[in-house]
């Protein structure tokens, strides 16, 4: 089953410019079809702030809540039940709480899978990264392991934690600037508006006179991201901004 990765799970429409055509009108079962035959269908409608998405190779998807729930969306229909074994230190706050998700490449054979999710730390807290393994009924995780931790911060906006696989294995992981920390994103030995990258077996790459595990450095908040195959292996990275200052290394 192909799917189309959306962010959120219902679909709304809006006309907001003069001469802008017409949303179209819903069909009884909630669907929309665009002019050029893109047929939209709703199917799951109560979601809390669903942030990531993961579609698994029976046709499923895992959903990411913000609100700290991982779900499964099975047969067209969102499972009651969250899945179990997620860390008991997710931070719900802010922008923060259960973020990205990654299937691992050969998710076919291991069932592991990746989480990023902002980290309460007490008086601080971060973006974090995790590897688990997905049960076979998908009802939850085990095998949990911290695979990765940025740089503390005080705040709870501009977490990144958008995850994607480059063709060699590497995972890379976008860390946000944390708002108060804008200039920080800019300096290459800190970890604030950074593009992580940690390589086959997760042991952490970065470039000379650069923090731990910098792949990138000068974004503020990576709010979307893939990874693209037709790019040189210099340039794998295709971010996007939330609001750029400076350029990339």
């Amino acid at each position: 089953m192909i799917r189309t990765s959306l962010t959120a799970m219902s679909i709304i429409i809006l006309s907001a410019c003069v001469g802008q055509t017409a949303a179209p009108e819903a069909a009884e079962d909630g669907s929309l079809t665009s002019s050029d035959d893109l047929k939209l269908v709703p199917i799951a409608d109560t979601l809390e702030f669903p942030w990531g998405m993961a579609a698994l190779p029976n046709g499923d998807l895992l959903v990411t809540e913000r609100e700290g729930r991982l779900r499964l969306i099975s047969n067209d229909t969102l499972v009651e039940a969250p899945l179990t074994g997620l860390p008991d230190d997710i931070l719900v706050d802010g922008q923060g709480g259960l973020l990205g998700i990654a299937l691992d490449p050969d998710f076919d054979t291991n069932r592991r899978l990746y989480l990023s999710y902002s980290k309460n730390m007490g008086e601080t807290n971060t973006t974090a990264v995790i590897a688990a393994t997905l049960a076979d009924d998908a009802s939850g995780l085990t095998d949990v392991d911290e695979i990765f931790v940025g740089q503390p911060r005080e705040t709870t906006f501009h977490y990144g934690s958008r995850l994607a696989f480059l063709p060699d294995g590497s995972l890379i992981i976008t860390l946000g600037d944390g708002f108060w920390y804008m200039t920080d994103a800019q300096n290459p030995y800190l970890l604030h508006g950074k593009i992580a990258c940690r390589m086959a077996r997760f042991q952490a790459t970065t470039h000379s006179r650069m923090a731990p595990a910098t792949h990138r450095y000068g974004p503020m908040d990576i709010a979307t991201f893939r990874a693209s195959p037709i790019m040189p292996k210099a340039e794998p990275c295709l971010p996007t901004n939330m609001a750029p200052r400076g350029v990339m290394s």
